[in-house]
């Protein structure tokens, strides 16, 4: 070959390797570019992965359970008040009825008391003149003036009584027609809105556990692309070496003894090869990231959807039953109240009526301590009576029915003992707290209190979450869409290939066959081998060339290629 023809070759192979460089340099920042934009996507769907599972946590799914379940039981609890209620308004009537009782007891004691005074009088007219009837009578009256007063404060002080047992009575019952009216429905009421809170709650659980499986699976398939990107090393690489193959041939022919057109010809069908092998590689590896990218399409619009379905569920949870249990639960909590009030008037009435009973007992004493008086007072008539022979008989006589009534104003006193103790006995009863409507209050405010926050935090947690799912559907969208991996660069390196192969035909007929490779030829096949770091490489070198003998054991080592091939 002539200088001039040489010089030509090296100038077609120069710019060949020039145009190479091109291809390489574009293609290194290119696939610098997009990993830096897929790390980032990457992180960002971490974070919210990250989010995802503080979410999940937070939702404790046991504290809902129990808080539904002590509003179920306390629905359960407000059905019986009515019959609490109705059991007290018995008793009420009771302690009534027994009082009612008493008043009628103190009116018969007031009617014997004024018998007693009638007979009294008669006494100390029947016996005026006689020494000391006089004063017997004026003593006796005086006892009876005294019982009479007893008597007098004791029916005012019943009195009293019966109408604090008769309000408290009558507002019993309206609590009572209140309870029956309004407990059934209200009690319906929390145990389906409870109820319904549980439904909902467990479908935010399960579409925060929805997304969380999605976005985790748009992090794999970044992540997979992400880690895919290596094909754009690996091709690059692959550059360098017909690179470098060329650089050889080109200092080959620079030594001044050059290779053969036939030789030169077959190591550029070699070049050829390998540059042609290497675009469908980088083609097939690029198609592989751009399908895993392009999958993520569909991914990002169910993102958005269920980011939608999430501000949905926000906003049905706040507005929606959530208000209507929180309203509920203040209805309840103001029976409850009620409730507690009715109990502390009862219990004010009921306390009110075994102190009053006690006080009450002293005056029967006190009444019961002259009847014993007038009793004794009456005997010691007789007796005196007796010793006056005809002139005391009548005196005897009135005497006598004294003594009859005082025994009648026994009787009447001790029953009204017997009332007394009874009132008091029913009314300590009711006064004892039952086992209805304790801690309702208590239950109520900690059960909304468990249902407001979590209410409150799935509001706010899932609006969160739909704006970062926005964020990263956006991201994702626009990040797959700025990527193009093999704009211009395929066309390079399609072109490159185009012309090595165009050059190499140029030179000699590529059907003619070399008896035997000069030195210089193998050399160069050696030393191009020597560089190759892809048992693909290797492989396509063995089209043409035989494997020097010093790399056998090389070729039998597993390649990164290999290694790469293996981890995708």
């Amino acid at each position: 070959m002539t200088k001039t023809a040489a010089d030509t070759d090296m100038n077609v192979t120069l710019t060949i390797a020039a145009r190479l460089e091109e291809g390489r340099s574009r293609l290194e920042e290119r696939f610098l570019a997009g990993g830096e934009v897929l790390a980032a996507t990457v992180q960002s769907v971490g974070q919210m992965v990250t989010t995802l599972d503080d979410v999940m946590k937070a939702m404790d799914q046991s504290r809902i359970d129990a808080a539904i379940a002590d509003l179920a039981d306390t629905a359960g609890t407000l059905l019986t008040l009515p019959e609490a209620q109705a059991r007290r308004g018995a008793q009420l009537r009771d302690l009534s009825c027994v009082a009612n009782t008493m008043a009628d007891q103190v009116e018969d004691m007031l009617t014997i008391i004024r018998f007693l005074r009638s007979f009294t009088t008669t006494v100390k007219v029947t016996g005026a003149g006689a020494e000391g009837f006089d004063a017997f009578a004026n003593e006796m009256l005086s006892e009876i003036t005294e019982a009479r007063r007893q008597a007098d404060l004791f029916q005012a002080t019943l009195a009293d009584l019966c109408s604090g047992i008769q309000s408290a009575a009558a507002a019993n019952m309206e609590v009572e027609t209140a309870y029956k009216q309004v407990v059934p429905g209200l009690a319906a009421a929390l145990t389906s809105d409870s109820a319904r809170f549980g439904e909902y709650h467990s479908k935010i659980r399960s579409i925060a556990a929805d997304l969380t499986a999605l976005v985790r699976g748009i992090q794999t398939k970044i992540g997979r692309s992400l880690s895919a990107l290596q094909v754009g090393d690996i091709t690059r690489q692959r550059v360098e070496h017909v690179q470098k193959g060329l650089a050889l041939l080109h200092s080959e022919a620079s030594s001044g003894e050059g290779l053969a057109p036939a030789e030169m010809s077959l190591y550029l069908r070699l070049a050829a090869l390998q540059a042609d092998d290497l675009v469908s590689e980088f083609h097939e590896g690029c198609g592989t990231v751009m399908s895993n990218l392009s999958s993520l399409a569909a991914d990002t619009k169910e993102l958005l959807a269920m980011g939608k379905a999430a501000r949905g569920n926000a906003s049905a949870g706040g507005d929606g039953f959530l208000a209507a249990l929180e309203g509920s639960v203040s209805k309840a909590r103001r029976l409850v109240c009620q409730v507690e009030d009715a109990a502390e008037r009862l219990a004010s009435v009921c306390n009110a009526t075994a102190s009053t009973a006690r006080d009450l007992a002293l005056s029967v004493d006190n009444i019961q301590a002259i009847e014993t008086k007038i009793q004794h007072m009456a005997i010691n008539t007789s007796l005196r009576c007796s010793r006056m022979g005809e002139a005391g008989k009548p005196i005897n006589v009135v005497a006598t029915e004294l003594r009859a009534i005082a025994e009648q104003m026994e009787v009447v006193s001790g029953r009204l003992l017997t009332s007394l103790r009874t009132l008091e006995e029913k009314a300590v009863a009711l006064t004892s707290p039952e086992e209805e409507g304790i801690g309702l209050g208590e239950r109520l405010d900690r059960a909304l209190a468990s249902i407001s926050d979590a209410g409150s935090k799935i509001s706010n947690d899932l609006n969160q979450l739909a704006e970062r799912g926005d964020g990263i559907a956006r991201d994702v969208s626009r990040n797959v869409a700025s990527l193009d991996f093999t704009r211009d660069i395929g066309t390079v390196l399609d072109e490159c290939t185009l012309q090595i192969e165009e050059h190499a035909a140029a030179l000699a007929d590529p059907d003619a066959e070399i008896e035997e490779p000069s030195e210089a030829l193998l050399r160069l096949a050696d030393s191009l081998y020597a560089a190759y770091t892809m048992a693909r490489e290797r492989q396509v070198h063995g089209l043409v060339f035989a494997p020097p003998v010093a790399s056998a054991t090389r070729e039998a080592m597993p390649g990164e290629d290999d290694l790469d091939a293996a981890f995708f």
